[in-house]
């Protein structure tokens, strides 16, 4: 969407943008009322929260003109409790005594305004709120994203109101989130909200669908909530050998934003971005890469650096990008330390602006270059979409979470847990899974009958319909591994019926010394199962030191090193009904004639697969290395290499296959969703192709046909509503990968 702003034409793509002068911004002096009124607990709700409008509690607020003196919800009948805000905020569990999943409390309260007033409302909860002023909602958090995975705070969710003068009602409708997820500190009921002040506002990204210029403080603030790369070209110059730099700062924990130059349109120009995730924060890594859009939908790195001499920043600190293009060469600089360059003859002359994903700002844009007189710039380009929802029915849940993924006599089956109202991280029972089944190579999914309550997970008892790490070990017949973290085992469990019922869970035996594995480790884990060309199976665990890092004071989940972490590896030669005595996937001893010594202790999530000439290549995440950990073994798993550095990072439940070629190829976090392969058995990897922009990953990755893989992933963790699955076919070749888009995706 092309839009003016300021003396020059900007393409928006398929958002919009606008410019805002800084008296506009909010109105200084206003602050939100400390005393409240809340109603509840009210019953756990259990509904299609995207469809709030429908709800009775949606048609009171709407009704209420001052505040009851009680509210009754769904017969249910709850008098006011007064509270006063803490600073910013309401802490309900305290207020309530507890609560249970699900709970409802309504809050209101009073604003006095002597003058009409544009407010930016800042605010932040566990898990759903939606807000109304004088019975109109105004944000709907149940319609975007709840909080979730991560610690809210007053700024997780920004929107702006004008009210004239007089008194409004404030009302806010908060559902308590599950116990026990990822963060203990979450691990809460507390509404955060504050009218921000205008240097708060003018820190923040306040739209969620739009582009803000501020000319007075020379600031672009991108989207808040785009499910896609959020895209400014200025489409006014035409530029070759251009300089463009800025400055810019994240606000969110993964993403990316650069700046893009050489645009023949939307889809196709040279992007120079710096990407972010998780862990490169416990990492202290920064990495940046010059890479190139080809109209695939697909972002292609032309060269990737971790950059040496620069912090891993936070959301408080601007950092500068530059880049600079003579003829066909281009050259980038991050806070002014030289990163990638490269030549490349694909796009030349062209257009020039900045790109985003996730929450971030940029200031002081200055853009220089030779006109030339160029094409017009082309209208709407459609973005391509590689990738397709194996299950687009939100009626059976608005979270598509955890993924399970196998292959027996031809047909591939996908287990897909799906929920409502609940937190990826929650073992509760408001999960549902579902099984669907392809038999053209995943082209196109039919769901099957019959579904299983409880959530899809790693251990027994959790009613899985497709447990743990299944593979076909005979015609007709699935066997799932997993680990059991009471018994401290590996159990499995078989199918005859192709993952529709599954045998009661066994306890493998486990032969030799497991001692050295189990001593001193508080967490032991399964995270691959392999079955090789001879048939002899190969099990990766993984296990964690916690007696240094439970020592430290003041520890968060970025201290670094952090938590220590082994790689290991056990032999099964019986289909994987024994394993023998693991063995570390690091040979540690620097001479030949050294026994071993300890292995590497920051090797966690290791995947595996196996060339044609019989050697097996690992990948392993990292704990605190800003590279993932790359071994290799060629006696069938019995010894490995010293593990080394890959040239890439990657998090996110790494997927190594080999397909029918000899082509490696690993899918994982970072950046973004990223494909990277290697034509040579693993020595040399490509840059690496950004498949999506979501920065989740765990999924799984499986060859479905010669050199063409299908990735099942689901698109977010708890950072978004509604949650789907994604799946892509994708063909590798030595060029890179190339997506293949089925004729019917049941969209």
């Amino acid at each position: 969407m092309k839009i003016m702003i300021g003396k020059e034409n900007w393409d928006f793509v398929d958002a919009r943008g606008i410019e805002t002068h800084v008296a506009g911004i909010t109105d200084t002096g206003v602050e939100l009322p400390r005393e409240w009124h809340v109603f509840g607990p009210f019953t756990p709700v259990d509904t299609a929260l995207s469809k709030a409008e429908e709800l009775e509690a949606t048609a009171v607020i709407k009704k209420l003109g001052s505040i009851p003196d009680e509210l009754v919800i769904g017969g249910e009948r709850r008098k006011a409790k007064s509270v006063v805000l803490a600073g910013d905020t309401l802490d309900l569990e305290t207020l309530f005594g507890g609560r249970l999943e699900g709970q409802q409390a309504f809050a209101f309260a009073q604003l006095e305004l002597s003058k009409e007033s544009e407010l930016t409302f800042g605010a932040g909860t566990e898990w759903w709120m939606q807000w109304w002023i004088d019975g109109e909602a105004v944000y709907d958090s149940m319609k975007k994203e709840g909080g979730g995975l991560w610690i809210p705070t007053r700024s997780d969710h920004v929107f702006c109101h004008r009210l004239k003068a007089g008194t409004h009602l404030l009302a806010v409708w908060l559902v308590s989130p599950a116990k026990g997820v990822f963060l203990k500190e979450q691990d809460g009921w507390n509404l955060k909200a504050a009218i921000m002040s205008q240097e708060e506002a003018l820190s923040k990204s306040r739209f969620p669908d739009r582009w803000e210029f501020l000319p007075d403080t020379d600031e672009i603030h991108l989207p808040n909530k785009s499910s896609n790369l959020a895209v400014a070209i200025n489409v006014d110059r035409c530029l070759t050998d251009e300089t463009i730099e800025c400055e810019f700062r994240k606000g969110g924990n993964a993403g990316n934003f650069g700046i893009i130059l050489g645009a023949q349109d939307s889809v196709q120009y040279y992007y120079v971005q710096i990407p972010w995730h998780g862990q490169l924060a416990r990492a202290r890594g920064v990495w940046a890469a010059i890479s190139k859009t080809d109209g695939s939908g697909y972002v292609r790195n032309l060269a990737l650096q971790l950059m040496p001499n620069v912090p891993a920043y936070s959301s408080r600190d601007w950092m500068s990008l530059k880049v600079q293009r003579s003829g066909n060469r281009m050259q980038m600089w991050l806070n002014g330390v030289e990163g990638p360059c490269v030549t490349d003859t694909t796009y030349g002359q062209g257009r020039v602006g900045i790109a985003g994903f996730s929450t971030y700002q940029a200031r002081n844009l200055r853009i220089d270059g030779k006109s030339v007189d160029g094409p017009s710039w082309p209208r709407e380009v459609k973005r391509a979409r590689p990738w397709f929802h194996i299950e687009p029915d939100l009626d059976l849940g608005d979270v598509q979470a955890s993924v399970g993924l196998c292959k027996i006599d031809g047909e591939i089956l996908v287990a897909v847990k799906i929920g409502r109202n609940t937190s990826v991280g929650s073992t509760n029972a408001k999960w549902t899974t579902y099984c669907y089944s392809s038999r053209d190579r995943g082209r196109t999914w039919q769901r099957r009958a019959g579904s299983r309550k409880g959530k899809m997970g790693f251990t027994p008892g959790e009613g899985a319909s497709m447990p743990g790490f299944p593979l076909q070990v005979a015609p007709g017949t699935i066997r799932a591994w997993l680990w059991n973290q009471d018994t401290q085992t590996i159990v499995h469990s078989d199918s005859t019926d192709k993952a529709v019922t599954w045998s009661e869970s066994k306890t493998c035996i486990h032969s030799g010394d497991w001692r050295d594995f189990r001593e001193e480790l508080d967490w032991c884990g399964l995270n691959w199962v392999e079955k090789l060309k001879d048939g002899t199976m190969l099990a990766f665990l993984h296990c964690r030191h916690g007696s240094t890092y439970n020592t430290i004071k003041g520890k968060t989940s970025m201290t670094w090193p952090g938590f220590h972490t082994e790689s290991w590896t056990s032999l099964s030669g019986d289909g994987g009904m024994s394993w023998s005595t693991p063995r570390p996937n690091d040979h540690a001893a620097s001479r030949p004639d050294e026994p071993g010594a300890h292995p590497n202790i920051d090797m966690i999530e290791p995947t595996a697969t196996q060339l044609p000439s019989g050697r097996i290549v690992l990948l392993a995440r990292p704990c605190a290395s800003p590279f993932m950990w790359q071994t290799h073994s060629d006696d069938g798993g019995e010894t490995w290499s010293m593990a080394c550095y890959a040239p890439f990072t990657g998090a996110g439940f790494p997927n190594l296959v080999c397909t029918k070629s000899g082509y490696l190829v690993v899918a994982k976090r970072g950046p973004g969703l990223t494909l990277t392969i290697s034509t040579d058995g693993g020595v040399n990897w490509d840059e690496g192709t950004m498949i999506d922009y979501q920065g989740a990953f765990n999924g799984r990755m499986v060859e479905v046909e010669p050199d063409v893989v299908l990735v099942v992933y689901p698109e977010a963790m708890d950072d978004k509503r509604p949650a789907y699955v994604r799946a892509q076919l994708i063909r590798i070749t030595p060029d890179g990968p190339v997506p293949v888009r089925p004729k019917s995706t049941g969209d």
